[in-house]
């Protein structure tokens, strides 16, 4: 993560890899996926943001990307990762809009814990239903 934040990963390699992956799936499938993000957010850091999305822009244009960001009235400042994935969400947002990319919102789980106490899950998820209207 400190890699990629400060910018010291081979973005030729990012771009290399996220491009095989889509082949892979072509191959699998026969087809461009429709919907791609990355595992554990990882799409969202600067360095893999900028490959992932030249990617998708030149390989799978009309292919759906997750951002992570939550809806505005949906952010609350006690929640470390999920306030860190609305800062990161930020420039991703903005980079794929540049470049014509659909995105959309994640699940309302999000940022939890696997922790998470049923209570606390229906709380958050009624909440991210009405702010995502």
């Amino acid at each position: 993560m400190r890699a990629a934040l400060t910018r010291r990963l081979k973005s030729e390699l990012l771009t290399i890899e996220i491009a095989t992956q889509v082949s892979a799936f072509v191959m699998a499938f026969g087809r461009l996926p429709d919907f791609l993000d990355g595992h554990q957010h990882v799409h969202l850091l600067p360095q893999v943001r900028d490959a992932f999305l030249k990617v998708v822009a030149e390989t799978a244009p009309n292919a759906w990307v997750r951002q992570c960001g939550r809806a505005r009235g949906a952010r609350r400042l006690r929640d470390r990762k999920a306030l860190v994935l609305d800062v990161l969400s930020l420039g991703f947002r903005s980079k794929a809009q540049h470049l014509g990319i659909a995105s959309i919102r994640p699940s309302p789980a999000l940022s939890f814990q696997p922790k998470a106490t049923t209570p606390r899950f229906s709380r958050a998820f009624s909440m991210a239903c009405r702010t995502a209207a």
